[in-house]
């Protein structure tokens, strides 16, 4: 013990010794002893001082603990210290903070030569985050993230500086802090946004929408051009599963959810379907949708995401050439009905004949002839064979033009924004002007939409055609429906135009003939076939010059009972 020490004549300075209480705690004491002498300079005693020192040696601990933390931090995050004497100048940089700097280890530190190599576009704004760390109505927090140009080779890093600033009575005297080399990080972010910028510029060309579902409380979120594709704002929607499933077409939701429930059962492996939903204005758009699920660490199934992809456009596209194969295909037929027909009223008349003189020359043989029964049975044979040929064009005739088509209520003016859409999409309109003046509440006529919009669609083009021909830079063309003037029970459908028109008014009637055309191209059976069918459906079609330029064409339809 250090006074049995000092009783031997031994001086004790600054001995720790580890007490332990009666209650089995220990305490630091820091000791001092000092022997005493007689005046015959032997040794009489001793005297000393004890000092708890526990708190302090833990405190000492503690910091040591710390400062290892703080080291091994500095080695995981890479970082370089700083300490600056706001007073005097001085700066005192750490290994790591030289060589993330490029500055060598003898190199004296300048403020202004330091601040010299951040790039030209970050010091103003690193500056300011000094300076406000120096206000002493803040907290002296100093952050900032800048670039710096390392003069060696001009390579440019960015770097993450954060510290603390010191003050005595509101002046700052000491600002500390760490920086890190954050470029991996800043490449990585450019990257991303990179990414982000073609992934967002790709889905707005596409006019994609993007949705997700969190399976767990049926959380949803719909992205501004989801909502968009049905007509809303982003802040008129709100962000529920709900709204999505009601506005699913009724036709459309048993299929749509069942395909949701396989795919999350992982019954099927993609989901990639079509279906309906309502907008806005009550019309519906299609949508192909493609999505995909997501899992947390465990595996557990959490969220449904995807793309909306607004097809209206493609679907109605689609449909308008299924309907364009469908009037094709019935007007092929119907061109072979009227090309038979005008080739058989063209071979009715010589047959006629053949057979009435044959039947004659048969009598005169018969009354007079050297060889009567011979050439009566030649001539019998041609009279036979005659009326076998007619016969038989009789025959192609009925079967041909049995009439055999559905007739149904249409709605005429949707017949004609139809013909009037199809001719839009194949035919470059710019140069025209096109009118549109539909009489409103008109009931439905009956007749076949087949027909009646091939038949529209031959009129449109026609006016065009002559329109075209005229070289007219102003060329007009006006599509009208009406009550049939004298037939109230009929509608009356109209396509005008300011085209080439006809020189003679005798002209109107032969455009309707078979084969008659004043184009160099073409059948000329388009408005033969069409006055036929209009007169199958129990309507007229005519004619008409119109008093400036240019003629007009109408036909009624009679209206459905």
């Amino acid at each position: 013990l250090p006074m049995q020490r000092a009783v031997r004549g031994e001086n004790i300075t600054n001995q720790i010794l580890d007490i332990q209480r009666p209650d089995g705690t220990t305490i630091k004491i820091l000791s001092n002893a000092v022997p005493l002498f007689n005046q015959q300079g032997a040794v009489r005693g001793a005297v000393g001082a004890f000092m708890d020192i526990t708190a302090l040696k833990n405190a000492e601990s503690a910091l040591r603990v710390s400062e290892e933390r703080l080291r091994l931090a500095q080695t995981a995050g890479n970082l370089g210290v700083f300490d600056q004497d706001l007073i005097s100048g001085e700066m005192h940089w750490d290994e790591r903070l030289r060589e993330i700097w490029g500055v060598s280890p003898d190199e004296p530190l300048v403020t202004d030569t330091c601040m010299a190599r951040i790039h030209p576009d970050d010091r103003a704004q690193t500056y300011a985050a000094v300076n406000r760390s120096f206000n002493p109505m803040g907290k002296g927090d100093y952050h900032a993230e800048y670039r710096i140009i390392r003069p060696a080779d001009s390579s440019v890093f960015w770097l993450a500086a954060f510290g603390t600033t010191t003050f005595d009575n509101g002046r700052p005297i000491r600002l500390v802090g760490f920086v890190q080399d954050i470029s991996e990080r800043k490449l990585a972010e450019a990257k991303l946004r990179d990414t982000e910028a073609r992934l967002s510029l790709a889905l707005q060309e596409l006019s994609a929408g993007y949705w997700e579902w969190e399976l767990e409380g049926n959380k949803a979120y719909f992205s501004p051009v989801w909502k968009q594709q049905l007509g809303y704002e982003d802040h008129e929607l709100p962000n529920r599963q709900e709204e999505w499933e009601n506005r699913l077409h009724p036709d459309d939701r048993d299929y749509v959810f069942k395909t949701v429930e396989h795919h999350l059962n992982s019954f099927i492996p993609t989901y990639e379907i079509e279906f309906r939903l309502r907008h806005k204005d009550g019309s519906y758009r299609w949508i192909h949708s493609r999505a995909g699920l997501t899992h947390d660490h465990n595996n557990r199934l959490i969220r449904m995401v995807g793309l909306h992809l607004d097809i209206t456009v493609f679907k109605k596209a689609a449909e308008l050439n299924q309907q364009r194969e469908l009037i094709e295909e019935s007007f092929r037929f119907n061109i072979a009905s009227q090309t038979v027909a005008a080739i058989a009223h063209e071979l009715n008349q010589p047959l006629t004949a053949i057979s009435h003189f044959s039947d004659v020359a048969v009598d005169m043989v018969k009354n007079g002839n050297q060889n009567p029964e011979k050439l009566a049975a030649i001539l019998e044979s041609c009279s036979i064979q005659a009326q076998r040929a007619g016969d038989v064009m009789r025959q192609l005739m009925a079967l041909l033009q049995r009439g055999e088509f559905l007739s149904e209520p249409v709605d005429i003016n949707k017949m004609v924004n139809f013909a009037y859409e199809y001719i839009h999409k194949n035919n470059n309109l710019n140069s025209i002007l096109c009118e549109l003046k539909l009489a409103d509440n008109l009931p439905n006529v009956l007749a076949n939409s087949l027909h009646i919009q091939k038949i529209l669609i031959i009129l449109i083009q026609n006016s065009l055609d002559s329109i075209q021909e005229n070289k007219n830079p102003t060329g007009t063309l006006t599509l009208s429906t009406c009550l049939n003037p004298r037939f109230p029970s009929m509608v009356q459908i109209t396509a005008s135009d300011n085209g080439i028109g006809v020189t003679d008014i005798s002209m109107l009637n032969k455009i309707f003939q078979p084969f008659y055309s004043t184009k160099s191209t073409g059948l000329g059976m388009g408005l033969a076939i069409s006055r036929t069918l209009i007169e199958t459906h129990g309507g007229k079609m005519w004619a008409e010059q119109n008093a400036d330029i240019g003629i007009s064409v109408h036909f009624t339809l009679p209206f459905a009972p």
